[in-house]
């Protein structure tokens, strides 16, 4: 299947039967972001609004891309594109709950940033041991090292920040069922065969778009923003939207029908 050319109005109009209203509510949902974000202004002397606008810009820009995958029946992909959704909305969120969470959000990069250095070294080492960037390397890692324990920089989880989010039971859930998509786990690979149920044998392999079950991903993006909205307002002090709320309860209204 090649699935940069395929017709995503082959698809949308099978999304709709499978999950009524759903992929409207997704439309709507995205169209009212963008028009939402133009109304956005942050305080540049603030590091939370700063770090807050962006992290929202970043779970729409996420979003429109998990539009794209589901428009294309990309199941997998979907769900590693909610992961990436759902761990900017869990710090978006956590600034929203703490404000000065913002401050730790951008410390805890100098982790990250000694990670990367230190198995970029690791890679220069084993190609010459006598490149001059290895000693180049050695001498950032120890200075982010001296920053890191001068300043008490902490490490911080994805699932501290849920909780500082006051999300935790996404963690548990939907984190950690997109993870396997994310990590290519042996389970996620099922999804490309076709089996006998009652011979219990592989018949063919599969590589065509996956509708039945794409509303887990897209439903959970849907809710994503309209909890992103609600927290960037928290954030720049704004009231919240009744046009958001209205959305929201058209999400809560579609769960009611399906249950």
């Amino acid at each position: 299947m090649n699935f940069l050319e395929l017709d995503i109005n082959q698809i949308i109009p099978e999304i709709q039967r499978e999950y009524p209203s759903l992929w409207e509510l997704a439309i709507d949902t995205n169209q009212y972001a963008i028009q939402f974000q133009y109304t956005l202004n942050a305080n540049v002397e603030r590091l939370h609004e700063i770090i807050g606008v962006t992290l929202f810009i970043r779970c729409l820009t996420n979003y429109q891309a998990l539009l794209m995958l589901v428009s294309k029946g990309m199941l997998p992909q979907s769900q590693i594109m909610v992961r990436a959704l759902v761990e900017a909305l869990f710090t978006l969120v956590a600034i929203s709950k703490k404000n000065d969470f913002a401050a730790s959000y951008v410390g805890h990069e100098e982790h990250q940033r000694k990670g990367v250095l230190n198995k970029v070294k690791r890679y220069k080492e084993s190609i010459n041991s006598e490149d001059p960037d290895i000693q180049e390397a050695t001498d950032v890692i120890e200075q982010i090292v001296i920053n890191i324990n001068e300043n008490n920089i902490k490490y911080i989880s994805t699932e501290e920040t849920s909780k500082v989010a006051e999300l935790h039971s996404w963690y548990d859930t939907v984190y950690a069922f997109t993870s396997t998509a994310v990590h290519t786990s042996a389970r996620s690979l099922e999804s490309h065969l076709v089996k006998d149920v009652a011979n219990k044998s592989i018949i063919s392999f599969h590589n065509e778009p996956h509708v039945k079950g794409i509303g887990l991903p897209l439903g959970t993006g849907i809710n994503s923003m309209h909890i992103a909205i609600d927290a960037i307002c928290d954030i720049l002090g704004k009231h919240r939207t009744e046009e958001n709320t209205a959305l929201n309860a058209r999400y809560v209204q579609y769960h009611e029908n399906r249950a």
